[in-house]
């Protein structure tokens, strides 16, 4: 349980909740929070969003709860889901509700054809499973178009500028290490995107590029 201090009150403890957007380390959460003593509160479904957790649970539930995920440049998460994708597709290992229904000889798209031939297809086609790792990062977020989840970390902070954010968040006291696990292979992701990829990628993520305060352009050095 998080315990927090409000004024000079008694200490009230709160549920913690972690909502795990494919592709933005929550593995890695994961296996973190796992040598701490916290407990969240569990889901069956292992990228479950914010939605998922409310109708699991309910709605009163949840927003006592302490609440918090972790987000990632859409950009550079969309190069690293297209890795991970060619990988689970060349091993048949598609996972047959969170991966997306692909279409063609996947292996055998670059990173330009995969925006342009499958991307765009499977955000639009599955609007309903909100979970599909394709979508938004924003549909894990939100809810009934409302922001519920409480602190939101960036995947460049957490991971590479200030590990020690999330243990001062979670007030961990023992020193564990934060370790990038289940990371794809690649070339810097600026690398793979030209003109006609940045923008098509912008329209698919727009509202992630708003509402997580990413950037549209992008920065090569």
């Amino acid at each position: 349980m998080r315990i927090i201090k409000i004024h000079n009150k008694l200490d009230i403890r709160l549920d913690n909740i972690f909502i795990p957007i494919p592709k933005t380390g929550s593995t890695s959460l994961k296996c973190f929070i796992n040598q701490s003593n916290i407990s969240f509160l569990p889901h069956p479904d292992k990228h479950a969003s914010m939605k998922m957790f409310i109708q699991h649970y309910n709605i009163r539930k949840i927003l006592d709860a302490f609440s918090f995920t972790i987000v990632r440049n859409p950009y550079d998460r969309l190069v690293s889901l297209y890795f991970h994708i060619l990988r689970r597709h060349k091993e048949n290992n598609l996972h047959h509700i969170h991966d997306p229904d692909l279409q063609g000889e996947v292996p055998e798209e670059s990173f330009r054809d995969f925006v342009f031939n499958q991307l765009e297809r499977c955000v639009t086609l599955t609007k309903q499973q909100s979970h599909m790792i394709l979508h938004p990062q924003t549909d894990w977020i939100l809810y009934r178009k409302k922001k519920i989840v409480k602190r939101i970390l960036k995947f460049e902070d957490i991971f590479f500028k200030d590990p020690s954010k999330l243990k001062h968040i979670l007030n961990i006291k023992e020193n564990f290490q934060l370790s990038h696990l289940n990371k794809t292979n690649h070339k810097k992701w600026p690398s793979y995107y030209d003109h006609s990829t940045q923008e098509f990628v912008y329209k698919i993520y727009e509202k992630d590029f708003a509402l997580l305060k990413y950037s549209k352009k992008i920065l090569t050095k």
